[in-house]
């Protein structure tokens, strides 16, 4: 018995990927009835940054308003199709003093509700004794105010970071989590709170 070449076996990789990666041309998206693209905003797909969400959003594109997502501008677009499609230019939600070596932000998490948008982020501000941030903007991301003191180190007293933010409509309340240390050794941590602002 032979055993096939490495050569062999990667050009055998190299055609599957092809084969079982490579979308058909002209596919469309599936049709979807007005009572699916109902439940699909309920569930809030609609406020989702991932492929599914894009496929049933074009799915639903034409039923109860819902327009399928913008496609990402190429060459020939219109002049200012970026800045359209991506909000403009940057705006620093990290605000108030920092000292040096504590100034690192990373991982954010954006949620929005009405005018209230809440951004958590990794923060090293207060290292080692907490390492989650939270800003808070209640005039629709016009202006952001980082919240002082640190929310997450009010609440918590073992932040290791990975926090995450989301609005609950069914308790018109905001809740954000965190790793914890103190949750059982390394647990997940939760506050929640009416008010974006106020999460001491």
């Amino acid at each position: 018995m032979t055993t096939p070449s490495l050569k062999s076996l990667i050009l055998v990789a190299f055609i599957a990927n092809v084969f079982l990666l490579t979308p058909c041309s002209g596919q469309q998206p599936p049709d979807a009835s007005p009572s699916e693209c109902t439940r699909l905003m309920t569930l809030h797909i609609d406020k989702q940054a991932n492929p599914n969400a894009a496929r049933l959003a074009a799915a639903c594109s034409g039923h109860l308003g819902w327009s399928a997502p913008p496609e990402f501008p190429f060459e020939g677009s219109a002049p200012g199709a970026t800045a359209k499609l991506l909000g403009g230019s940057d705006l620093n939600l990290v605000t108030g003093d920092e000292t040096f070596p504590a100034v690192t932000q990373a991982g954010s998490m954006v949620w929005g509700n009405g005018s209230d948008i809440v951004a958590v982020y990794n923060d090293t501000r207060d290292a080692p004794a907490g390492y989650s941030g939270m800003s808070v903007s209640t005039d629709g991301g016009i202006n952001f105010d980082r919240l002082e003191p640190n929310p997450f180190g009010t609440v918590f007293g073992g932040d290791v970071g990975s926090p995450a933010v989301a609005y609950d409509d069914s308790t018109s309340s905001w809740l954000a989590i965190t790793l914890d240390v103190t949750c059982g050794g390394q647990g997940i941590g939760l506050m929640s709170s009416v008010d974006p602002s106020d999460r001491a």
